[in-house]
């Protein structure tokens, strides 16, 4: 059994200042701006298949409840990647990160970037299943949308990392807010995936709640522990899906010992768990090794989707 760490001993403004990557990144303002111009490029160019609704069958979807996909040169069944775009689960759409389809598309891999309701107007329980939506809508639509579904990757930035890990990790069926995760505390699953990548996750949410970040999310003790893939044990069978847990040398050490912490206790349960160091990145330069058609994020996950 897992020990909940006592968080209300920590220091506040030392929290903060851990988990408030934006404040730790001067130049944040300045990475935003050339990610949104780049992605305007992007969208410019090639196939572009933009809003792309999902929702599970019955429901209508909202307006951010869309996939964009770009698509390589040549008829497919193209390998697919799957993206969940990061800002703490309150900010940041889909569109900003169209850019890394870059790379994919070098690679022969069309880029799948999902959109998804943000906090508070939905909890991060209902995020979560709006995920696994969008992933069966691409496996469910890969015939008509000239993709393999045999070979679909997942990765996703900060809160996409930890989106990402949500999808490995075992329903939980008996804690105190059993069900309050959506289909997945029922026994439903992920479409199969080649290979998953979490870059800067956060794994284990409790000390958000100490922090500014916790307004939109309105997380509590409990729902922290219910909503942490840290807590939970990695999806069986572990021999299907290796998983990546990527993290800059220049992140903040509490970001270094979520990914640790993570691989460490899934490796310890049987599961394909590495971590992936990168040297001189911080949270947000990390993502131009995705975005890079030679980056060793991208490379890593190409191999695995070949």
């Amino acid at each position: 059994m897992t020990v909940r760490p006592n968080w209300t001993d920590a220091d506040a403004d030392y929290l903060e200042a851990e988990y408030n990557a934006r404040r730790a990144v001067p130049e944040f303002a300045d990475i935003v701006e050339r990610w949104m111009e780049d992605s305007r490029i992007e969208r410019d160019r090639g196939v572009h298949h933009p809003n792309l609704a999902y929702a599970p069958p019955g429901r209508e979807a909202s307006e951010r409840q869309a996939i964009d996909l770009f698509l390589p040169e040549g008829s497919g069944p193209h390998p697919v990647l799957a993206f969940i775009h990061g800002g703490y689960w309150q900010a940041m759409d889909r569109a900003v990160f169209s850019f890394i389809a870059r790379g994919c598309r070098a690679r022969g891999i069309a880029f799948a970037a999902i959109g998804y309701d943000l906090c508070p107007s939905i909890s991060i329980g209902g995020i979560i299943g709006q995920i696994r939506s969008a992933l069966w809508f691409l496996h469910d639509r890969a015939g008509d949308l000239s993709l393999d579904p045999k070979r679909m990757g997942l990765s996703g930035h900060s809160a996409g990392g930890h989106l990402t890990a949500m999808m490995l990790a075992e329903p939980d069926r008996d804690g105190p807010h059993a069900g309050a995760m959506g289909p997945d505390d029922t026994g439903g699953a992920v479409p199969p995936l080649a290979a998953a990548m979490s870059i800067s996750g956060v794994f284990d949410l409790s000390p958000l709640r100490f922090t500014s970040i916790n307004g939109a999310l309105r997380l509590t003790s409990d729902l922290a522990w219910a909503w942490s893939p840290g807590m939970r044990s990695p999806r069986a069978p572990h021999d299907t899906v290796e998983l990546a847990l990527a993290v800059g040398d220049l992140e903040s050490e509490s970001f270094k010992v979520q990914s640790n912490s993570l691989a460490e206790r899934w490796q310890a349960a049987g599961a394909h768990v590495s971590v992936f160091p990168r040297a001189e990145r911080d949270h947000f330069t990390i993502l131009d090794d995705l975005a890079n058609p030679e980056g060793p994020l991208l490379s890593w996950l190409a191999v695995r989707l070949s």
